[in-house]
C-alpha cells in the first residue's frame, strides 16, 4: 500500500511541474555594458547614485562614510550586490518577463518618491505654509475658546490636535536642520533619475525586500503611522467643525487645508504600509517569495547545483566572469540546444529520487 501511494505522490508531483510556483527559467547571458541597455544603466546610476548619497551623508552625520560600490551587500549573503545587479541586468536584456517585474518595482519606487516628497512638505512647512505641528496648534488654538471647548466632541478633537502635534515636534526636531524641504525635494527628483538602478536592487532578493521593508516601516514612519488614528479622528470631525457658529473664512480654510493635508498623509501612509505586504515588490525570476532566489546568494541562477555564492566565490576577479559563470547553460533552460533530453534527464532524476524514497520509506516502516 506504501509502494502505491508513494507512487501516486510521485505521479502527482511529476504533472503539476509545469504549474508550480517556481523560479524562471533563466538563459545564460554575458555582461556587456556596449550591447545591453539594462546592464549600462544599472551600473551608471548604481555609481551617480553612491555619488548622491555621499553628498547628503555629511549632513545627517559628518562620521557615516559609504564604502565602494564593489562591498556593499545590503542583504548579507556575501555576493556583493554590484555582482547581482550585474547578472540582472545582463539577464534583463534577455528575458522579457524580468522586464515586466522591474516595470512594476519600478513604477512603486517612483510613486514612493511622490508621496515622501508631498509628506515632508506637509510635516515641515512649504513656502508660505508652516509646519504641520505648527498647522495643528493653530487650529486647536481657534477651537480652545469657551464658546467651542466646552463641547465634549470638540473638546475632544483639541485634545487629539495637541497631542498629533506634540507628537509631529517630537518627529521633525530628529530631522536635522540642513534637511530642508527644497533640500528633500531636491534630492528626490535626482532619485527618481536612478529609477533603474533602485528598482534592480530592491528585487534582487527576498533578503533584500526585507531590508526595503524594515527601512519603510522603520521608526520615523512607524510614528507617523502611530498618529493615523488621531489624524483620522480630526478629518471625520472636520464638516461639523466648520459647521460651528462664529468662524471666519480663514479659520474655517484653515481648518479645511489642514485636513486636506491630513489626509494626504493618511493615503501616502497606506500606500506605503501596502508596499511592505509580501509579493507588492517582485523578486526577481520568481513568481512568488521563494528560498534561494536566482539572483541572491544562496540562489542557483543556473540550476547546476552550485549557489550564486559559490560562484562568486571562484570568480570574483571580474564581473565579466561571474556573470558567465553563474549563468552558464541552465539544463532546463527553453534555449538549451540539448533539450529535450535535458528535460528528460532532469524528469529522470526526479523519478528516480521518488522511487528511492519510496524504497526508503517502506524499509523504515518495516
Amino acid at each position: 500500500m506504501m509502494k502505491v501511494s508513494g507512487l501516486v505522490v510521485c505521479a502527482v508531483l511529476l504533472a503539476a511541474i509545469p504549474c508550480m510556483a517556481t523560479p524562471m527559467i533563466l538563459p545564460p547571458v554575458t555582461y556587456n555594458e556596449a550591447t545591453c541597455s539594462y546592464a549600462a544603466a544599472i551600473n551608471t546610476q548604481a555609481y551617480a547614485l553612491m555619488g548622491t548619497i555621499s553628498g547628503v551623508l555629511p549632513l545627517i552625520d559628518p562620521d557615516l562614510v559609504l564604502p565602494p560600490l564593489g562591498e556593499i551587500d545590503l542583504d548579507g549573503d556575501d555576493v556583493p550586490d554590484q555582482y547581482q545587479m550585474a547578472l540582472l541586468g545582463a539577464a534583463l536584456c534577455a528575458v522579457p518577463d524580468l522586464v515586466v517585474q522591474l516595470d512594476a518595482n519600478k513604477a512603486k519606487y517612483t510613486g514612493l518618491l511622490t508621496d515622501l516628497d508631498a509628506v515632508v512638505a506637509i510635516l515641515l512647512g512649504s513656502g508660505t505654509t508652516p509646519a504641520a505641528a505648527t498647522r495643528l496648534t493653530a487650529v486647536a488654538d481657534i477651537l480652545d475658546v469657551p464658546a467651542y471647548n466646552t463641547d465634549p466632541s470638540v473638546a475632544a478633537v483639541i485634545d487629539g490636535l495637541r497631542s498629533a502635534a506634540t507628537t509631529l515636534s517630537g518627529l521633525t526636531a530628529q530631522i536635522p536642520s540642513a534637511i530642508t524641504p527644497a533640500l528633500v525635494h531636491q534630492l528626490l527628483g535626482q532619485l527618481g533619475t536612478f529609477q533603474t538602478a533602485v528598482a534592480a536592487l530592491i528585487g534582487l532578493s527576498s533578503d533584500m525586500q526585507t531590508q526595503v521593508t524594515d527601512l519603510l516601516t522603520g521608526d520615523l514612519m512607524t510614528q507617523i503611522t502611530d498618529i493615523r488614528g488621531q489624524v483620522v479622528d480630526i478629518i471625520a470631525a472636520v464638516p461639523d467643525l466648520i459647521a460651528l457658529p462664529g468662524l471666519t473664512t480663514p479659520q474655517i480654510t484653515t481648518i479645511t487645508s489642514l485636513a486636506a493635508d491630513a489626509q494626504i498623509i493618511v493615503d501616502v501612509l497606506d500606500r506605503t504600509i501596502a508596499i511592505t505586504v509580501p509579493g507588492a515588490l517582485k523578486v526577481y525570476g520568481v513568481s512568488a517569495k521563494l528560498a534561494g532566489d536566482p539572483f541572491s546568494g544562496t540562489g542557483d541562477y543556473d540550476a547546476d547545483g552550485n549557489t550564486n555564492l559559490v560562484t562568486y566565490n571562484a570568480t570574483k576577479a571580474t564581473i565579466e566572469g561571474f556573470v558567465a559563470a553563474a549563468s552558464g547553460a541552465n539544463l532546463f533552460w527553453p534555449g538549451n540546444t540539448n533539450m529535450p533530453v535535458a528535460g528528460v534527464l532532469g524528469l529522470m532524476a526526479l523519478a528516480g529520487a521518488c522511487a528511492l524514497g519510496g524504497a526508503t520509506s517502506i524499509r523504515r516502516k518495516k
